[in-house]
């Protein structure tokens, strides 16, 4: 029996759902029980999940085992998502997308992968509008698709491409002088585009390419990205070149 077959029991035998969630959310902590927090966000019943996403900031502040119970919530909005499709849900989504908290923010990008493994499309038209928000939604959708579990279409993959195409721009276009937000960002970016250039190498090279030519700052981005392993591995030539290339271009600029 492997854990979350263990958890599904448990929850299922819990006497109190709630104690049993806290004691076990490995909170206070730096990481935490992130098998159990999927298979309870699968389980619980709705009226839990949405019980556990109307509590506070106060009530459940970063790194408590209550901010676990919230998390939960936040990640089943998924399913609800795809359970009932309110709009309302996807509303309250993409507010948790610029929570102050990095565990909730971290639970959105969860939650819309959980949509994207059952509908890819319904994926794209929640976070198409994201595209022209905040620094933490367009953080929130590259994490999202920056998944290789959801990159096995030619649908995903040229999404993916095209959103972080988009994701990229606006970065550079933005005038937000939240430096939290573009720091989050930027590391967001310097490892989403290898995982969504390495699901489809054809496909995403002449992006990949078009981003590298950028401004300096961008092309450091970029460069971040070629140091993934998933990238060495997928064309260590390609990767060797265009590394070569930055130095001469550093050099002229």
């Amino acid at each position: 029996m492997n854990k979350s077959e263990q958890y599904k029991l448990e929850i299922k035998a819990a006497a109190n759902l709630e104690t049993y969630l806290l004691q076990n959310s490995c909170l206070p902590g730096p990481r935490s029980n992130l098998e159990l927090l999927y298979v309870a966000a699968d389980l619980c019943s709705e009226a839990d999940l949405r019980k556990w996403l109307a509590l506070s900031p106060e009530q459940a502040p970063e790194n408590t085992p209550e901010v676990f119970l919230q998390l939960i919530g936040v990640v089943g909005l998924g399913r609800l998502i795809l359970e009932h499709g309110q709009p309302e849900d996807t509303r309250r989504l993409r507010e948790f997308a610029n929570d102050d908290r990095w565990r909730v923010r971290e639970g959105v990008a969860m939650a819309l992968q959980q949509i994207g493994f059952k509908d890819a499309q319904l994926l794209a038209e929640i976070t198409r509008p994201w595209l022209d928000g905040s620094l933490h939604e367009l953080r929130a959708v590259a994490a999202a698709w920056a998944e290789p579990g959801l990159l096995k279409t030619a649908f995903s993959q040229n999404t993916a491409l095209e959103y972080m195409d988009q994701i990229t721009r606006n970065f550079q276009q933005s005038t937000s002088t939240d430096k939290e937000a573009r720091r989050i960002l930027k590391k967001g970016l310097e490892y989403a585009w290898s995982v969504v250039v390495a699901a489809n190498l054809e496909l995403g090279k002449p992006y990949f390419e078009k981003w590298f030519h950028a401004n300096q700052a961008i092309r450091k981005i970029m460069l971040v990205n070629l140091t993934k392993n998933r990238l060495i591995k997928a064309d260590p030539v390609w990767v060797d070149t265009l590394i070569a290339q930055a130095g001469k271009e550093v050099d002229h600029d």
